[in-house]
């Protein structure tokens, strides 16, 4: 070997395909294999994403290195809003959506839609998410016997929980939880301007300072338009895009995956049922228990070399954090592998962490809170379909398509 040879840097490593592939192709429930040896080599996993530049992208797996990657000011989201940075999904987000952008703007944006999310207000909501649970249930039970239990229960509540934050009538919310899941899921570009088009209709409709509505984040809004930090009618539409769009349908995704989640496990619903009041507790165990994306992260892109988890990010590299591997870290959650409801330490991820952190993290979880004891408490022989379950496709997000149920 010549003294030329010996000097040479070692070769790049390997790069795998992420998201980890499934037996069948499907991401369900059920986490891929991949991430324990993610996890145990300590290092970001060099890894090919489906679109973007293949060979700029890396995986954080570790609990310590996901709240590095979320925390850290010089990994941007504003930066990974382009066409060639490594990502899952094909589209690129507005350039004024939330989680297109940092720094002060991002503070600006974001403070308008606070105030609509904080604990108070999702407090004050668990009366009419209640009532609304009652409701439903009881439309499901003068039907029959049986049926979709997203369509009856899940979908609905979470319609109405878009709703109450907003301010608008249940049929607009209905409306804009429709378009939002659409927008969402890949479409053909003359479809996508249609609903786009409709969306943005709407916003100004309904967030003009001169239209009646009950407090919420349309009122929030409309006010916003005429001051301090006044908002474009453009900003508003993608304010409102970035909100619901993001997340309007993964209370409904999450509440439906508990259920059958609880009814694979009857020693741990059992406890549920004799102790009523684990149900908060149970409820952080589910978000961190379940994966609801296929990855659980958004892509971070370097706007300067940087140092992760002892490992060099050069400027314009990207790194992917992975929140279902951090939250099934051994090294952070004991048997993290083992759903516990009774689980007193868990610092999950599941809503992200840092300036990007999920707004709406109280309100999904007061309804939840509310609405699957509700649930298994009015219908003790509830079950459902143990296989078969037909899951969407093209999505960043695993969501069944609909889940028929017994009661």
């Amino acid at each position: 070997m010549t003294e030329q040879t010996a000097q040479q840097p070692p070769a790049p490593a390997a790069r795998c395909p992420y998201p980890f592939p499934t037996a069948d192709g499907h991401h369900t429930l059920t986490r891929e294999g991949g991430y324990a040896e993610a996890r145990a080599s300590g290092r970001l996993l060099p890894v090919t994403l489906p679109h973007g530049n293949p060979d700029t992208g890396y995986l954080a797996a570790t609990h310590d290195q996901v709240k590095e990657v979320l925390g850290c000011p010089v990994l941007t989201r504003e930066a990974a809003n382009t066409a060639d940075t490594p990502r899952l999904g094909a589209d690129l987000l507005p350039e004024l959506a939330l989680l297109a952008m940092d720094g002060t703007e991002h503070v600006r944006m974001r403070r308008q839609v606070a105030s609509t999310f904080t604990p108070r207000r999702a407090r004050a909501l668990r009366e009419t998410f209640a009532a609304a649970a009652h409701r439903l249930i009881d439309e499901m039970t003068a039907r029959g016997s049986s049926g979709d239990l997203i369509a009856a229960y899940t979908d609905p509540l979470t319609a109405l929980m878009v709703s109450e934050t907003m301010g608008c009538p249940v049929d607009a919310a209905t409306e804009f939880y429709g378009l939002a899941d659409k927008l969402t899921a890949p479409c053909e570009p003359d479809d996508y301007a249609r609903m786009r088009k409709r969306f943005e209709e709407m916003c100004e409709q309904l967030s003009r300072p001169s239209v009646q509505r009950p407090t919420g984040l349309l009122d929030e809004l409309a006010n916003a338009r005429n001051g301090e930090d006044k908002l474009t009618a453009m900003e508003v539409t993608d304010l409102m895009l970035t909100v619901y769009a993001g997340g309007a349908r993964t209370p409904s995704i999450f509440m439906s995956s508990s259920v059958t989640t609880l009814l694979e496990r009857p020693e741990q619903l059992r406890l549920l049922r004799e102790q009523p009041g684990l149900w908060p507790g149970a409820v952080e165990e589910l978000l961190r228990y379940i994966p609801i994306g296929l990855s659980g992260g958004f892509p971070r892109t370097a706007v300067q070399d940087v140092t992760i988890a002892g490992h060099l990010l050069r400027a314009g590299e990207t790194v992917l954090p992975s929140t279902i591997s951090a939250n099934m870290d051994p090294a952070v959650f004991d048997e993290p592998d083992e759903l516990d409801v009774t689980r007193a330490r868990n610092p999950h991820l599941a809503f992200g962490h840092g300036p990007h952190r999920c707004p709406g993290a109280f309100v999904t979880k007061d309804l939840a809170e509310v609405a699957l004891p509700i649930l298994f408490d009015r219908l003790p022989n509830l079950q459902v379909a143990t296989v078969g379950h037909s899951w969407q496709s093209a999505l960043i997000v695993r969501a069944m398509t609909e889940l028929l149920a017994q009661w």
